[in-house]
């Protein structure tokens, strides 16, 4: 699985390589290092990588798009209607796609791509509920 180019579990030099130096790098509170690119003064695209490792990133729902090849005209919606989907922790989670979309503003929203298994931990807490 990858995402624009890029395999998950490259190492942040290889993001860099890929796309430039990033504007700002922080710490999340997950421990994951944010690698953020700023599209303009509202959207920027945020690789995250684990342990030296890309393990997923989310860039701003500015309209169509391709998912495994297949052109989405709105990702919320498409990511909310696949078998076995969740809405939790204010996503909608597509556990098949590793795909996931933040409906917490509409007009707003993010998408979040991550490698398998990243999210496994949530979506099993989601599950048991």
């Amino acid at each position: 699985m990858a995402v624009n180019g890029l395999s998950f579990s490259v190492s942040p030099d290889d993001v860099f390589t890929h796309v430039g130096a990033p504007d700002e790098t922080r710490v999340n509170f997950d421990g994951e290092v944010e690698y953020l690119y700023r599209l303009d003064e509202h959207h920027a695209v945020i690789y995250r990588c684990f342990h030296q490792r890309l393990v997923e990133c989310t860039f701003p729902d500015l309209g169509p798009l391709i998912i495994n090849g297949q052109a989405i005209v709105s990702a919320g919606p498409w990511i909310a209607s696949q078998p076995g989907a969740l809405d939790i922790a204010k996503f909608w989670i597509s556990p098949e796609h590793c795909i996931a979309y933040d409906h917490r503003n509409p007009a707003n929203g993010s998408i979040t791509v991550y490698r398998h298994g990243h999210w496994d931990a949530l979506i099993q807490q989601a599950r048991s509920l």
